[in-house]
């Protein structure tokens, strides 16, 4: 009994003091917002890019988004775009009178492609006093459909049914012709209705004629719809709608692209993506078969899979061949799937990936297969640094010499211990030409100085020359105060659960 209460006390203490630890800890939550979470293809969402618990007055961070499915209409001046990548670096020099709480940056997107975005934040926050703050992120999901093109149809549907609206029109022009008398004394309401309802859709005007049969002054106002022609606007609007439907047709029959690719295994390299069309797997030996499930983006393309059964040991070649509703374009999906009983010697993952002088973006993973990249003007050569896991593994390169302005394909072939397993990886090399060049290296200066003047303020704080030599002490104080009450509290609780401690134990002693 004794044992167990004083391992009961001892759990307790423990308990206590991991949690005023953590109640001590000053830690700030940035997260990103959106006014949206579902959108179609056109429309804007705004992103804007939060933190909590954390008085700010400088960061430098990194917003990553997707660059296919979005498009940037706006953002600060003290942003860059890079790709799919937003780099935002802020400060502030007047001595914490201007910090930021909360919303700190916004951005405004539009989107171009449908299907799920996620926005990632990561970089460095500062607060009041200048110390590098502990974070935590929170990334953020949306989803983009591609509802506009059916609402339209729907609308058109809708007017086009309508069969009093071109009853309504043939009575107009009847009764216009009845009524031209009274056109001059109407002639400036006349003029007032047709510059509000000549930007009227096609559902307004049906409004305006319904409005139009009940109403008394039957005649005057039929005049008022003549004179606006609704019959030419809906002609109008039911053109444009078409030429939209055949040109989404046209497009949509083209498509020769997957949406999903599924198989039976784990283990894929790369992630499936739409626009990739070769991947890698190894699968043991006891393996025949492979399950795969495709789903086309156009849902009458032609989908002819082959290779997927009796697999072979060593290499096998599965072709997924999708064939465009129009049958005009074909794209063929290709597996590489290596059957063995050595896992390791069919091993093409690198150690190392790198290339002098240059990031590569994304960063380097084993399950990526497509990078890109930019270099200088000045770079006609690059060296790169490619290390096999495996050493008996080898490694082919191509498209690093001779580089030209503009785009250009650097092509890395690792080729596993088994002599027939292959792994491919595309750098897409893009050498910036000398006005490119120029601007460069002026956004690279001014962002460098302004990167020197954010990491110093947490040193120079006190010293600068606009800051508020008061403010600055004032937070010192709070910041101070704080750390003293988080103190305090540590040691009230260490002191509370060991006089809890000796109650327990006198109160078993007296039992």
């Amino acid at each position: 009994m004794r044992n167990k209460i004083l391992s009961l006390i001892f759990i307790f203490y423990i308990l206590v003091s991991f949690s005023a630890k953590v109640f001590c800890l000053e830690i700030a939550e940035v997260s990103i917002l959106s006014n949206k979470d579902y959108l179609n293809i056109g429309e804007e969402v705004e992103i804007t890019v939060f933190i909590e618990n954390a008085k700010l007055v400088a960061y430098n961070f990194e917003l990553s988004f997707d660059s296919e499915k979005l498009e940037l209409v706006y953002k600060e001046e003290n942003s860059n775009v890079k790709e799919n990548r937003i780099l935002t670096l802020w400060y502030e020099i007047e001595g914490g009178k201007k910090a930021k709480i909360n919303e700190i940056e916004k951005y405004v997107f539009r989107a171009k492609k449908e299907g799920n975005v996620d926005f990632k934040v990561e970089g460095e926050f500062y607060n009041s006093t200048g110390e590098l703050l502990e974070t935590e992120y929170k990334s953020k999901e949306i989803q983009i459909s591609n509802l506009e093109s059916e609402e339209i149809e729907n609308d058109l549907k809708q007017n086009t049914n309508d069969d009093s609206l071109n009853q309504n029109i043939d009575n107009e022009e009847n009764i216009l012709n009845e009524t031209v008398d009274e056109e001059n004394n109407l002639e400036e309401k006349i003029n007032v209705e047709i510059n509000e309802n000549r930007e009227a859709s096609v559902s307004n005007t049906e409004k305006i004629t319904n409005n139009i049969v009940e109403n008394e002054d039957l005649k005057n106002k039929n005049i008022i719809i003549n004179e606006i022609n609704p019959s030419e606007s809906y002609v109008l609007e039911e053109n444009n709608i078409s030429q939209e439907e055949n040109l989404e047709s046209n497009i949509q029959k083209n498509n020769a692209n997957l949406e999903t690719l599924r198989i039976d295994r784990e283990g894929l390299i790369p992630e499936f993506k739409p626009e990739i069309y070769k991947y890698y797997l190894t699968v043991p030996k006891e393996i025949e078969n492979l399950e795969i499930e495709v789903v086309p983006q156009n849902k009458n393309a032609s989908i002819e899979i082959s290779g997927n059964n009796q697999l072979v040991d060593g290499l096998n070649i599965i072709k997924i061949k999708v064939i465009s509703e129009d049958k005009s374009k074909v794209n063929v999906y290709e597996l590489q799937v290596t059957k063995t009983v050595d896992l390791e010697s069919a091993n093409t993952n690198l150690q190392t990936l790198a290339i002098e002088n240059a990031m590569l973006n994304p960063s380097f993973d084993n399950n990526i297969t497509s990078y890109s990249v930019e270099v200088a003007n000045s770079v006609e050569n690059l060296r790169l640094l490619a290390i096999p896991e495996n050493e008996n593994a080898s490694v082919e390169i191509s498209g690093d010499t001779n580089l030209k302005e503009g785009r250009n394909e650097l092509k890395i072939v690792v080729t596993a211990q088994n002599k027939f397993t292959k792994k491919e990886i595309l750098i897409d090399v893009y050498r910036r030409n000398e006005v490119e060049e120029e601007e460069y290296e002026k956004r690279q200066e001014d962002n460098a100085q302004k990167i020197e003047e954010a990491y110093n303020i947490g040193n120079n704080y006190k010293i600068n020359e606009m800051a508020s030599t008061e403010e600055i002490d004032k937070n010192l104080n709070k910041q101070s105060n704080r750390n003293f009450l988080y103190m305090a509290i540590v040691v009230l609780m260490v002191i509370l659960s060991g006089v809890l401690g000796i109650i327990v134990y006198k109160i078993y002693l007296k039992k």
